[in-house]
C-alpha cells in the first residue's frame, strides 16, 4: 500500500519555515522564492486540512498543530541527513575516537602509540585531548580514558546525559611520586625526610588539587605545607616545570618513569604512593562487539602491564573487573 504522505517539498518547506519562523529565510535556505514557499505551505495545509502558522503583518507564529508537527518532521529530517552523511562518507578504514586526559596523551599514550597503528593499519585512531566531562549521547567518542574512582564514573557524563548503558575497565592504579630536577637537590636544601618538603617550593596541578594531599595520605605521612606554592593547569605543565627547577612536583609515575630513567628527573623521596584512584576507560555496553574496539582494548592493557606490575610491587593488587554505570551526578575534575 503507498504511503499516504504530503511531498517531500512541502514538508520541506514546513520544516525550514518553521525553524525559522520566516518565509522569506525559508526560501534563502531552499534556493527557492518566497512565493513558492508560501504555496507549498498553504498545499500542505490544504492536504492536512488545518493551519499550521498564524500569519500576521510582520512575523508568524506556529499554532499548536504547527509545534507538534514541525517537533516530528524535525526529528525526522536530522535522522534522514545523519543517515545519509555516514553513508556518503562511510570509511573504508575502520575508525576509532578517543578522548584522553591531556597529559596522559602526550607523556604515555601517544609514545606509545605508534605500535598499534603499525599492527593495525586498517585502523584509523583519532584522538582529541580534554579533561572535561564527555556527553556519549552527543559526543562523537569511543571511548574515553580518565582518572578517578572508576565505581563513580556515573561523573563522566556531563549533566542532561543518561549513562545507563556505559562501562567501565580500569587500565592501572594511580602511583604518585615526588620529583624535582637533580639541580635542584644539589643547590639544596636538602631532603633527607617529609618535614624537609617545607623548605621548597611544592608545584600543584589545578586539575589535580589534592594529588599532595593523596600522597600524603597514602604514604602514611603527615602532611606539611610550604610558604612557597606554584600552580599549573595541567599535569604537563607541572611537570615542565618540575624539569626546570623550578620546585619539587607531585606527578603520577606512569609521566615521569622515562625522566628519572634518563636522570632528567629524580625523586625527591623514595616514597612512591599508590592514590585512591585509577586510570580507566569508559564506553558504550556495546562497543566491544566493535573490532577496532577489541583490538584497542586488548593492546591497551597489554601496554599497561608495566604500570600494573610497579603497583603490585606496593602491595597493590588492582582489579580490571567491567561495570555498568549508574546515572550522572556530577563531572570528573
Amino acid at each position: 500500500m503507498p504511503r499516504r504522505l504530503p511531498s517531500l517539498s512541502a514538508l520541506r518547506a514546513f520544516e525550514a519555515a518553521g525553524r525559522r519562523l520566516s518565509f522569506s529565510r525559508a526560501a534563502d535556505e531552499l534556493f527557492v522564492t518566497q512565493s513558492a514557499i508560501s504555496r507549498q505551505i498553504r498545499t500542505l495545509e490544504e492536504h492536512l486540512g488545518t493551519l499550521l502558522f498564524r500569519r500576521f503583518n510582520r512575523r508568524l507564529e506556529l499554532t499548536d498543530t504547527g509545534v507538534t508537527y514541525l517537533s516530528t518532521l524535525k526529528d525526522c529530517f536530522d535522522r534522514m541527513e545523519d543517515a545519509t552523511v555516514r553513508i556518503r562518507h562511510q570509511p573504508s578504514r575502520q575508525q576509532l575516537s578517543l578522548s584522553v586526559l591531556p597529559t596522559l596523551a602526550i607523556r604515555w599514550l601517544v609514545p606509545r602509540l605508534p605500535s598499534f597503528t603499525e599492527a593495525n593499519p586498517d585502523i584509523d585512531v583519532r584522538m582529541s585531548m580534554s579533561a572535561t566531562a564527555i556527553d556519549f549521547n552527543r559526543d562523537e567518542v569511543d571511548i574515553a580514558i580518565r582518572v578517578g574512582r572508576p565505581d563513580n564514573h556515573a561523573q563522566e557524563s556531563s549533566a542532561g546525559s543518561d549513562a545507563r548503558g556505559l562501562k567501565t575497565a580500569t587500565l592501572f592504579p594511580d602511583v604518585l611520586v615526588p620529583v624535582c630536577s637533580a639541580e635542584l637537590l644539589r643547590r639544596g636544601p636538602s631532603i633527607n625526610g617529609v618535614q624537609d618538603l617545607r623548605r621548597h617550593v611544592l608545584l600543584h596541578t589545578t586539575t589535580r588539587r589534592n594529588a599532595w594531599m593523596e600522597w600524603f595520605q597514602a604514604s602514611g605521612a603527615a602532611p606539611v605545607t610550604s610558604t612557597k606554592e606554584l600552580w599549573y593547569g595541567h599535569f604537563f605543565m607541572t611537570h615542565q616545570a618540575a624539569c626546570e627547577g623550578k620546585g619539587i612536583a607531585m606527578l603520577p609515575m606512569i609521566f615521569v618513569d622515562s625522566d628519572i630513567s634518563s636522570g632528567r628527573l629524580v625523586k625527591a623521596l623514595e616514597m612512591p604512593a599508590v592514590s585512591s584512584e585509577s586510570y580507566y576507560m569508559l564506553y558504550r555496553e556495546h562497543q566491544p562487539s566493535s573490532r577496532s574496539f577489541a583490538l584497542f582494548q586488548a593492546w591497551l592493557e597489554s601496554e599497561s602491564k608495566d604500570a600494573l606490575e610497579f603497583a603490585s610491587s606496593l602491595g597493590v593488587k588492582p582489579s580490571r573487573k567491567k561495570k555498568q554505570s549508574e546515572r550522572p551526578n556530577g563531572k570528573l575534575t
